[in-house]
């Protein structure tokens, strides 16, 4: 993943443990982990709303998680 960093210019090359910048290969396990999680909500019946406060997204993310 090419980023503006300051410190290197490849997240996945990156040496660093954690992202400087709050962006890189460790944040998106944030993202996956949230993903996982609006899957297991719709199918408890829930709806994007509450799904999208429970993971701390947008409705609209949570509506790209399902192709919608």
């Amino acid at each position: 993943m090419k980023n503006d960093c300051r410190f290197h210019n490849d997240c996945f090359t990156c040496p660093f443990p954690d992202c400087v910048d709050g962006k890189g290969v460790n944040s998106r396990m944030g993202a996956y982990e949230a993903r996982i999680k609006a899957i297991v909500l719709m199918a408890e019946g829930k709806s994007y709303e509450e799904i999208a406060l429970d993971v701390s997204r947008s409705v609209r993310t949570v509506a790209r998680y399902f192709g919608k």
